[in-house]
């Protein structure tokens, strides 16, 4: 599951870009709460969720965005990505938000599936993002779901209409009757 950027600033090229876009993000986050989550085993960190209100024009006030969603590749398929989904979702609700919206690369067809297998529909809405100095652009989709939702009509195994699982040890999997999930959490307000 590749992760997803924020769109004001490209993917770092180095370790050291990455702590300085890191430490400049949280001394000056966007507007509104917004709350990091983190997945772990032990002292290990096996993935992280990020999310604050949607910074898109054309949705409301009521929209949070899933800025970040990445679980390391050994980490993948034992659910931690369902339950970090499920945490954002949930807090989400818990601070009024209707709707989630992301983004993610047009090609990131593992991701789409992960997300669409929850609950998330493409919009129709993409952009062309900037993500290197040169000026190579990368195209991103939105997808989104109003909270509370349930996509499939079946409220009570969190799969997609067709029956598969996207995380195959995590049954509560969707946006709809999302069970109490635990994630360590650090917020910052701007």
């Amino acid at each position: 599951m590749p992760i997803f950027c924020p769109p004001r600033s490209p993917p770092p090229s180095s370790p050291a870009q990455f702590a300085r876009s890191w430490r400049a993000s949280l001394e000056n986050p966007p507007e509104g709460v917004h709350r990091a989550l983190v997945a772990l085993a032990g002292a290990q960190v096996l993935g992280i969720a990020a999310y604050g209100p949607s910074q898109d024009p054309d949705t409301g006030q009521a929209t949070g965005e899933l800025t970040l969603l990445a679980v390391h590749p050994l980490a993948r398929r034992q659910g931690h990505g369902s339950r970090l989904l499920n945490a954002v979702v949930d807090q989400l609700g818990e601070l009024g938000a209707e709707e989630v919206t992301a983004w993610l690369p047009a090609a990131a067809e593992s991701t789409r599936a992960f997300l669409l297998g929850a609950g998330l529909v493409p919009d129709g809405a993409y952009r062309d993002r900037v993500v290197s100095p040169d000026g190579a652009t990368l195209r991103e989709v939105r997808v989104r779901a109003t909270l509370g939702d349930d996509t499939d009509g079946d409220d009570t195994d969190g799969n997609d209409p067709d029956g598969n699982d996207p995380d195959q040890n995590d049954p509560q999997t969707g946006l709809a009757g999302i069970g109490d999930a635990q994630a360590n959490d650090q917020e910052s307000t701007g």
